[in-house]
């Protein structure tokens, strides 16, 4: 076919092809579901390459294409936490297996973790830039059949048990902090009510004695 939709995962109704082993910066692990439509090269030499070298669509499928999206899985994984990838850099992981999919392999550095409570000898993963553009270390295999990768989904990411729980802790360390800052904003507010009250309260009782200090001047004064 021209173009074809490649399904990875365990699900049947998803083709039960397999889904994709994925690791992350914090040792987490998990399986990654999800599907990439591919289009086949218009250059007839290409073509030709694709067909001696594979000689069928379903082992272009799983020979070329399916080992292009897992090994850019495989790399995309270190460049976050597994809290990440289901958060704040959901989208930049589909992103990165798109890319280096279709591109080729990140050039990546090491970095120190900024995270407090990780081990100080800790290192993250970091892309190189240069013009703005990621360095790429090796091609993918796809672009030099000029095979193109689009519409890349993630359906679902199914951590180990141990990360599940940690992703469930950390949520819950969040609500936790983010419900003492609530209380804590609550208890400001309270003490400034309470004060401003009690200002108001004493104000009010000086003018009371105030009125009473007139009444008995003015029944001193009708005495005499």
């Amino acid at each position: 076919q021209r173009s074809n939709q490649l399904w990875f995962s365990n699900k049947e109704d998803e083709g039960g092809k397999g889904a994709i082993k994925i690791g992350f910066n914090d040792f987490g692990e998990g399986t990654v579901s999800g599907s990439v439509r591919w289009y086949m090269p218009t250059n007839k030499e290409q073509v030709l390459k694709l067909h001696s070298d594979y000689g069928t669509q379903e082992s272009i499928e799983f020979k070329l294409i399916k080992q292009a999206v897992t090994k850019a899985i495989y790399m995309s994984g270190p460049l976050m936490s597994s809290k990440e990838a289901v958060s704040e850099k959901k989208t930049a992981l589909l992103t990165y297996t798109e890319d280096q999919a279709n591109n080729g392999i990140y050039r990546t550095k090491a970095i120190a973790t900024k995270d407090t409570l990780a081990d100080a000898n800790t290192k993250l993963l970091e892309i190189v830039y240069k013009d703005g553009k990621p360095q790429i270390i090796k091609a993918s295999d796809v672009a030099t059949y000029g095979v193109v990768l689009s519409n890349f989904t993630i359906n679902e990411i199914v951590f180990s048990g141990t990360v599940t729980k940690q992703i469930a802790d950390q949520q819950r360390l969040v609500m936790s902090v983010q419900t003492s800052k609530a209380n804590a904003q609550k208890a400001i507010q309270d003490a400034i009510t309470t004060m401003k009250q009690g200002e108001a309260d004493a104000a009010k009782a000086k003018w009371e004695q105030e009125v009473i200090k007139a009444r008995l001047v003015t029944e001193a004064e009708s005495r005499n």
